[in-house]
């Protein structure tokens, strides 16, 4: 299997990933769709709140005003019209209320994945695959300088 991105792209990517992992550590909430978008960033490292939006039985504003209380959040829902949609509506309602939404995360994100990941669920498999094959990657071009 080959790699996806170019080695300067998944550095970018890998940067991307430490910057949202450093973020969340620090409080700063996470927004997703669902269960397994949080289950895939705990997998990739993510350890600070992460929200799943609408939460259970509530609508998508009532789940915001839990959000309210936090200076800052990261949208990081799906790369499909759905997610965009989602994403939209998260940053603008969050605004009205005072919550600066970090918008640049998930647009790198997205803009490094392209087409090859289409939600968040997808990213952690991704990434563990794409490192995989970098390193793979990596290995034969040093050992092809000593034939």
């Amino acid at each position: 299997m080959g790699t996806l991105l170019e080695p300067e792209v998944f550095e970018e990517l890998e940067m991307t990933l430490n910057e949202i992992k450093e973020l969340s550590a620090d409080g700063i909430p996470i927004i997703v769709e669902g269960m397994k978008d949080e289950k895939s960033l705990r997998k990739l490292g993510v350890t600070g709140p992460v929200y799943q939006i609408p939460d259970g039985g509530k609508t998508t504003l009532n789940s915001l005003e839990d959000i309210r209380k936090h200076n800052e959040v990261i949208v990081l829902t799906d790369f499909d019209r759905t997610g965009e949609d989602l994403a939209d509506f998260c940053e603008e309602h969050l605004e009205k209320l005072g919550v600066v939404v970090l918008h640049d995360l998930r647009e790198k994100l997205r803009s490094f994945v392209r087409k090859a990941v289409k939600d968040v669920e997808g990213m952690a498999s991704f990434v563990r695959s794409e490192r995989a094959a970098q390193r793979k990657h990596s290995f034969e071009y040093k050992f092809s300088e000593f034939r």
